[in-house]
């Protein structure tokens, strides 16, 4: 006979436990995008901003919470119940799977599953006399890209794919929208790669959209900016000036520096007196030749400014890319929004925009003018907001010099296609080579002051995406019309 003694639960805990501790003790540490695939956060729990491109068309069912109770083996001895977790329960137990079991169990036949199920929690397979009570999680892979705020990137925007899982209730999460996941970075049961089990979507706060007025703060970005400055026209030229003597370091160059700056500013929607300027996206193009330093001090504003996107398009760049369809990610396919529209709200800044097909270019022109990017699949009509500002930065197509054109508006033309084209671009602003190159050898003593910080730059540039058209007044509406 077997003798059974009555054991305390916090005396003695099964050994083949699969849960982790209580979620809500859980500490999560931030990371910026680009840690996830670090091997020292491996295994650890951390809290990610990130937005989600792409998602499978249906997500999964997995057991996260199974009640095992077993009142046959409590009623009478048997020799196989040594061999179970229950007899160490008191035949009444509560398990909770790890992030990384319920991931390991996405996708599995329900078949495999029920046997899964024992084989974790510690009961014979061929032992049916238990009963398992299991409630579901909802699991969906996700494919995320880093979110328009580059401040926690800083040197990394680079614009990748990564797959994660999202582990809940069952409460949808909405594509193309920022949100900080928390969780565990795992490897992935299937193949090992870096990845995510996601257990908290928290809508993100504090970003570049985030913008909450500060008294102090705005007094700062006053003084910053209007410090021995008596007009508009001053403020911006002086902004120029530290931009370049502290930020950007380019010189010879004042005007594309007031260019590329302004470029992050422009709004989407505007009212002058009666009139309403419904330019959804608005587009800078900057055309001219190489080695004028076009991309690189757009990329040094980004990182100033905290925002932006930044792609090559020479890079054999597709619409795919750009505007979302079916990508391969990993050993599956998947939809997946693309850059412009995932860039929603923020800047896009596209280098070598000559290299762009015809084909391509012609693409966006539906996006370009209802803010909208749409895409029909197998699944039906995918669409989603895309307000983007565009900064294009292009060469002469086909290696031609500038002065081989009759005008530069020849050369811009021949870069976007047609005269139509070309009208849909708000400013144009064409590079002439610096002509003394000893400019860039010289040491320059700083011309002005830094004043505008990276801080201040970035608070200043969340007031400014936090406009709407009923905020933006013009003091003089008829001198803007003239």
């Amino acid at each position: 006979n077997i003798e059974w003694k009555e054991i305390q639960r916090d005396e003695e805990k099964p050994q083949q436990q699969t849960y982790d501790s209580d979620k809500s003790e859980i500490v999560y540490k931030q990371i910026p995008f680009n840690k996830l695939t670090e091997g020292e956060q491996l295994g650890k729990y951390v809290s990610v901003p990130v937005l989600i491109s792409g998602k499978g068309d249906t997500p999964y069912a997995v057991p996260l919470d199974i009640l095992a109770t077993c009142p046959s083996g409590q009623a009478s001895a048997q020799k196989k119940c040594s061999a179970c977790v229950l007899p160490k329960c008191g035949f009444n137990k509560k398990f909770v799977m790890s992030s990384e079991s319920v991931v390991d169990m996405t996708g599995m036949a329900k078949t495999r599953l029920n046997k899964e199920i024992k084989t974790r929690i510690g009961i014979p397979n061929n032992c049916n006399q238990p009963k398992l009570k299991v409630k579901y999680s909802t699991v969906e892979k996700l494919v995320v890209v880093p979110t328009v705020d580059v401040k926690d990137d800083i040197g990394d925007s680079m614009y990748r794919h990564h797959r994660i899982y999202h582990i809940s209730g069952g409460e949808p999460i909405k594509e193309n929208v920022a949100f900080r996941i928390s969780g565990k970075i795992i490897g992935d049961p299937k193949d090992n790669k870096f990845t995510l089990a996601g257990i908290k979507a928290d809508p993100l706060d504090g970003d570049v959209f985030s913008y909450k007025f500060s008294h102090e703060s705005h007094e700062e970005l006053k003084q910053a900016l209007w410090t021995d400055c008596d007009n508009h026209s001053e403020v911006i030229w002086r902004a120029v000036k530290d931009l370049r003597d502290h930020v950007l370091y380019k010189y010879g160059q004042d005007t594309m520096i007031m260019v590329e700056w302004l470029s992050w500013f422009m709004p989407f929607q505007f009212n002058i007196g009666q009139y309403r300027c419904h330019k959804i996206c608005p587009e800078v193009m900057i055309l001219g030749p190489t080695r004028v330093g076009k991309s690189t001090m757009a990329q040094d504003l980004s990182v100033h400014l905290g925002a932006g996107r930044y792609a090559d398009c020479g890079a054999n760049t597709t619409f795919v890319g750009l505007i979302g369809g079916n990508a391969d990610v990993g050993s599956t396919r998947v939809f997946t929004w693309g850059l412009i529209p995932t860039s929603h709200g923020g800047v896009v800044v596209l280098d070598e925009y000559n290299k762009l097909s015809y084909d391509v270019m012609g693409g966006l022109t539906n996006q370009k003018s209802s803010g909208v990017a749409e895409r029909v699949t197998n699944s039906g009509v995918r669409k989603t907001k895309a307000f983007v500002r565009y900064l294009t930065l292009c060469n002469p197509r086909g290696r031609k010099q500038l002065g081989s054109y009759a005008t530069p508006i020849d050369a811009a033309i021949e870069v976007v296609g047609t005269p139509q084209d070309l009208a849909r671009i708000d400013f144009l602003y064409i590079v002439k080579p610096v002509k003394d190159t000893s400019i860039f050898n010289e040491f320059h003593a700083p011309e002005v002051d830094h004043r505008y910080t990276q801080e201040i730059a970035r608070y200043h540039l969340k007031w400014a995406w936090s406009l709407n058209k009923d905020k933006i007044k013009f003091s003089n509406p008829k001198y803007v019309l003239d």
